[in-house]
């Protein structure tokens, strides 16, 4: 039998989640907006959550969706909305997984390491915090 049985995986610590939840913080706030802010493994598994002064109830389990969806899918959640406005039904049968703008996958040297998902705002509001918590630990 030749080849590795066997492989490593690297998954964002809970340190590299602090990082992109302080940042998407310091963007929501130099805005004047309120968010949910979820940030997960490579697996989607929850590291962090942070549930900004006036975010509403609802963005708690949504930011965690688009962050599992990003995390599960290996992609922006919001590219899924655009397969099912093309007519792909399908996305609408991905277990764990919502077709909304707002969760982006966190890469470190080349391998998807997490995800974070935003919500709380407009989809461009939702992208732009949650990129700039992705961009604080994207390297």
């Amino acid at each position: 039998m030749s080849g590795a049985v066997t492989r490593g995986v690297t998954l964002l610590s809970e340190t590299g989640a602090r990082i992109a939840i302080d940042a998407a913080v310091a963007e929501a706030r130099a805005n004047g907006w309120a968010f949910g802010i979820a940030v997960v493994d490579s697996f989607a598994e929850l590291i962090a959550f942070h549930r900004m002064d006036g975010a509403n109830i609802v963005t708690i389990e949504t930011a965690m969706t688009k962050a599992k969806s990003a995390a599960r899918m290996g992609m922006p959640s919001d590219r899924l909305r655009a397969m099912l406005d093309a007519g792909t039904l399908s996305v609408l049968t991905i277990p764990g997984v919502v077709p909304l703008g707002g969760g982006v996958p966190i890469v470190r040297d080349a391998a998807m390491v997490g995800a974070i998902g935003v919500s709380g705002g407009t989809l461009e509001q939702d992208l732009q915090v949650a990129e700039a918590g992705r961009n604080a630990v994207d390297g």
